[in-house]
Parts: structure tokens; sequence; C-alpha cells
């Protein structure tokens, strides 16, 4: 796919397919990642299956322990630099997802909550992340 789309003078683009590291996309021939947690599972497996809530979980409680001084992290930032990879990071969307807890008001959002709909009020009471082990989409 990816060799036809450079064929096409097209550019890939995405998330790390299920069972591959962000490294291994590369090498196939993408161009851009979305998202910093598949930047974060290349140091953690290519065994996640991304397609459940492991993509988030694995990188809530694993992502500290990337060393960002070890020759498989400096390798990784290499070949983004040798291949110019875009990163679309979109962090901001794991901050709620991370630091909330179903039934307490999103930290992020506490300060202005009731200046919003009601309707929205709502939806920063269901936050964070399954339980352990919940591997359920």
């Amino acid at each position: 796919l990816a060799a036809k789309a450079h064929e096409l003078n097209m550019r890939v683009s995405g998330h790390i397919p299920a069972y591959m590291t962000a490294t291994q996309a590369i090498e196939q021939g993408y161009n851009e990642i979305q998202h910093m947690n598949m930047l974060f599972l290349n140091f953690m497996s290519d065994t996640i299956d991304t397609r459940t809530p492991l993509r988030f979980t694995m990188v809530a409680n694993h992502g500290a322990d990337v060393d960002l001084k070890s020759k498989e992290y400096l390798d990784f930032v290499s070949l983004l630099k040798s291949k110019d990879i875009v990163i679309d990071p979109t962090i901001s969307l794991f901050e709620n997802m991370f630091t909330s807890k179903k039934g307490v008001p999103s930290p992020t959002y506490s300060k202005i909550m009731k200046r919003l709909p009601l309707i929205e009020q709502r939806a920063f009471y269901s936050g964070g992340l399954p339980k352990e082990g919940d591997k359920a989409a």
C-alpha cells in the first residue's frame, strides 16, 4: 500500500496498525504518525493489540519507563529525523484520559464546568481509563 501511494506521489499517514511498532511502520513506508501514544508503544512491544484500550493503558501505565537516553530511543529519534517523519502528537487528547476518574470532574475543566451546558458538564464526569486488565473497546 505504501509503495503504491509513494508511486502516486502520495504520503502515508495514520495510526500504527495492531501488532506493529512505529519503527516497523516507518520501515514499511509511513511518512507521518498520528498520536503520541503510537510512538510510546514503539518501546513496549509489537504484541499489543492497538485496536483495544491497551493502546492507552499501556502508555498510561508504562510511558514513564521509556528511557530517553537509551540506544533504542536515540536510534528511533535518528530514524524519525533521517526519514523526515512528521509527528502529529495530538497529546492534549490524553490529558483527561490519564488524569480523570469516573464520577469525578475532569481536573482540566473543573474551573469552567459550571459555565458549560449541562450535557457538556456530564461528559467531564465520565472520564478515565478502563480498569486494569480491561481490553474491551
